[in-house]
């Protein structure tokens, strides 16, 4: 999965081409270093909650079965752990500095401990368990049940909230990027799309002249065993020449955290 970003420059331009290629190698990851920091953060409050869900649309919906944060909060740094002995289920409904829906992570039941880097504020909402020998349709919560169901789960975020990307663009679309294909990556090269197992690349992407950067996110989601490198190019439109080439290599990644590359367009061509 990957995600675009711009950022503005001024100046005179001539218009260039982003495209990027996430390549799945079958190869084995031999070991990793982790260090950890301490995390300033900050508790989102119980009266935060409310009767109530969301629907598909990150919108609010009449539910009485769950109980959902009404306000958006800021989210970087967001950490959502259930109680040990709880069987509630959960959902993370992430938006865009605009309040815009942009992604759902839903029926989650463990400790969920990620940035979206695309989101500033997000909603959750808490599904508790069934009392035994209740059934479905007979269960419902009553307003003043909401904090002890809300007090199985402890949702944290960084106290510091710093959001990157507002009035920005994601130019990613992987509903266009094509699988099994690549294309050479060195600068001076030129670009041309050709076949590569275990290889996805994106289609390419226009850049506007007033950009002088692009944040580039990918993250690895495949299953243990596999490595994941990538590679991204900038290139001209009036030549179809490599201009800038960046890549990450398979110890970059963790599985299942974004990793960022910043790729600075070159002053001359914009």
């Amino acid at each position: 999965m990957a995600k675009f970003r711009n950022f503005k420059r001024k100046g005179g331009w001539k218009r260039i081409v982003s495209a990027i290629l996430v390549s799945v190698l079958v190869a084995s990851l031999g070991g990793a270093l982790i260090s950890f920091a301490v995390r300033d953060s900050k508790t989102i409050s119980l009266s935060s909650f409310s009767v109530g869900g969301l629907n598909e649309n990150g919108e609010y919906i009449a539910d009485d079965k769950s109980i959902y944060t009404k306000d958006a909060f800021e989210c970087i740094g967001l950490r959502v752990q259930p109680d040990f002995e709880s069987k509630v289920t959960y959902d993370v409904y992430y938006y865009d500095y605009d309040e815009r829906l942009v992604r759902v992570e839903k029926g989650l039941s463990s400790v969920y401990d990620e940035d979206f880097p695309l989101a500033q504020y997000c909603r959750i909402v808490i599904h508790p368990e069934i009392p035994e020998g209740t059934s479905k349709s007979d269960f419902k919560v009553k307003w003043y049940q909401v904090r002890g169901y809300a007090d199985d789960v402890k949702i944290t975020v960084d106290r510091k909230q710093e959001y990157l990307y507002g009035n920005c663009v994601n130019l990613y679309n992987d509903d266009k990027a094509t699988v099994g294909k690549s294309f050479d990556s060195e600068v001076g090269a030129t670009f041309e799309i050709v076949d590569r197992t275990f290889a996805k690349c994106s289609e390419k992407i226009q850049i506007d002249r007033i950009y002088n950067y692009v944040d580039i996110y990918i993250r690895d989601t495949t299953v243990d065993g596999k490595d994941v490198s990538s590679y991204s190019v900038v290139v001209t439109d009036v030549d179809n020449k490599v201009i800038v080439s960046q890549g990450f290599n398979s110890e970059d990644y963790v599985a299942g955290e974004w990793c960022k590359v910043t790729i600075e367009l070159p002053e001359e061509y914009t």
